[in-house]
């Protein structure tokens, strides 16, 4: 059993008080058998199914639930499982405690079924260390969903959901994004399959926690999309949705809350990340749980994992209502991989930061983030850069990128001289082995990353990469002929001709001082190969 806080003790003890007064009922579940239901009553101890302001309890058994129930005093597990079924069905409590055991979804379903989703609304919610919410692969079944791979064959996409699902290899059509990243509501979708009678690849499932008091996390609260095993061929399912509101949120660091895409297998594209949304008013400390929205792995291409490469498998979305989660150090994990939202965040100036074991990338386009001293990345990632609008990463010490430490820096299309995105280092800017800064120039527009430092010493294994992170196929002054047989795309060179005589554009851009990305490759059947990016360093 978890270990409980004064606040909760002190609920424990009001419920033994009132229940030895006799003002509340004692409802043990007593039924021994697998998923049978709440509402029979000989599944429960003599008082039958609980009424309204019952204390309820279950240790071991096994309770299906399918409507609501009545406004409970409590419930507490310390073991079973608690399965939900039908959309509106909901766990109503003024106080939950999951203390141990497991609460969960029946398996996947078709856009012609009934869906199923985790549904607890209450006062207080505790999720102790041990005890696990899972509605991982609990969301459309493999083909299934509204943004469901491409599949039938053996190189099958991957799902969409808060992030696009990665394509296959023959240019499967990846799954696509939708749902809203602050009120997520919908399963995660399926990936692409092989045979249609053979679904694999689904979604993760649909948990919604409401509270009016306090939420703390301290156990597993997850909703993955399913894996797809390497020997098989299919794209991977995408996270599913968690929504949690609370008056206070809090966790310690054994809590985790996860939406990961699932793994494409050979030739098959990785599910696209979840959506998680948390709204609060207050933080309860510690607040140090996990948050994950990651991508799945793209089997087909690992290097197409990067929100600007085309038919990419992207990392879905993480809410906040405010900053206060990026504290600072940025300790080990706390943000696993996700894009982080927060409304009207655009400016973020800090002491200094350490981004360690993490991986948290900033969806809040036009971002200008200042560190007065030193800005250190060590076996993390940061990234930022979104959407149109210019991009500022001001550092005021050093930038010091160690133990395969990894910085994304991505221009918008407003630019200042040519540039969408600016990294200035007033210090010196120091990659050791295995780390790297990757510069994304827009696709279509252009805009390029200006990168400044008093010294820049790069280790030998580590770098500044913009390979393949220019224009886009079929983007650029310099882009291919597009037509069947196409050219290649020119920029301090002359693109090559298609193997029908198809002609190539002309050169552009300057010979001393080149500050423009390359063009992509013409094609006539799909996107054509991306030009190189812009690698600016002074």
């Amino acid at each position: 059993m978890g270990k409980m806080s004064n606040r909760h003790a002190l609920v424990f003890l009001w419920i033994v008080v009132l229940l030895a007064a006799g003002r509340l009922q004692a409802a043990l579940w007593t039924g021994g058998g697998d998923n049978l239901s709440w509402s029979d009553p000989a599944n429960w101890e003599a008082a039958g199914v609980p009424e309204a302001g019952a204390a309820v309890t279950n240790a071991a058994g096994a309770i299906l639930l399918a409507n609501a129930t009545a406004e409970l005093a409590s419930f507490t597990m310390t073991g079973g499982t608690l399965t939900f079924t039908n959309w509106t069905t909901c766990l109503r409590a003024t106080n939950v405690v999951l203390d141990g055991g497991i609460v969960t979804l029946p398996p996947p379903f078709t856009e012609t079924q009934m869906s199923n989703r985790v549904w607890i609304a209450c006062t207080d919610f505790t999720l102790a260390a041990g005890a696990v919410i899972d509605a991982d692969a609990k969301g459309y079944q493999g083909l299934n969903g509204p943004g469901k791979g491409e599949g039938y064959d053996t190189h099958s996409s991957g799902g969409g959901h808060g992030g696009r699902g990665g394509r296959g290899s023959y240019n499967k059509k990846p799954g696509l994004v939708y749902d809203d990243m602050a009120a997520p509501l919908f399963p995660g979708s399926g990936g692409g399959v092989k045979f249609k009678t053979e679904p694999t690849a689904h979604g993760g499932g649909v948990i919604r926690i409401d509270a009016v008091g306090l939420v703390t996390v301290d156990g597993t609260i997850t909703a993955d999309g399913l894996m797809t095993p390497k020997d098989h061929r299919d794209g991977g399912g995408s996270g599913g949705a968690i929504w949690i509101s609370s008056q206070r949120f809090g966790g310690a660091e054994t809590g985790r809350i996860s939406a990961r895409g699932g793994n494409g297998g050979t030739f098959g594209g990785g599910g696209g990340g979840g959506r998680i949304a948390i709204h609060y008013q207050q933080l309860s400390e510690p607040a140090r749980m996990r948050l994950s929205a990651a991508r799945g792995d793209n089997n087909y291409d690992v290097n197409l994992i990067d929100t600007k490469e085309p038919f990419a498998c992207t990392d879905g979305t993480i809410w906040l209502s405010d900053a206060r989660l990026l504290t600072v150090p940025l300790l080990s994990g706390t943000f696993e991989r996700g894009v982080v939202w927060v409304p009207g965040f655009t400016e973020w100036a800090q002491e200094s930061l350490v981004v360690s074991n993490a991986s948290l990338a900033i969806g809040n386009p036009g971002m200008a983030i200042t560190i007065t001293n030193d800005l250190r990345i060590e076996s993390g990632e940061l990234r930022v850069g979104a959407g149109d609008e210019r991009a500022e990463l001001s550092i005021g010490g050093n930038l010091v990128l160690t133990n395969s430490g990894s910085l994304a820096v991505v221009s918008g299309t407003n630019t200042v001289d040519g540039y969408g995105a600016c990294l200035g280092v007033a210090g010196d800017l120091l990659l050791a082995s295995g780390s790297w800064i990757r510069p994304y120039s827009h696709p279509t527009e252009g805009g390029s990353v200006r990168m400044t430092a008093r010294n820049l010493m790069i280790a030998a294994g580590g770098g500044i990469n913009a390979d393949n992170r220019g224009f886009h196929g079929q983007q650029g002054p310099g882009t291919g002929v597009n037509v069947w047989h196409d050219a290649g795309g020119s920029y301090g060179g002359r693109g090559e001709l298609g193997t029908a005589g198809n002609a190539s554009k002309p050169v552009y851009g300057s010979i001393d001082a080149p500050d423009q990305p390359g063009s992509g490759g013409g094609h006539g059947g799909s996107s054509g190969a991306q030009g190189g990016g812009v690698r600016a360093a002074v």
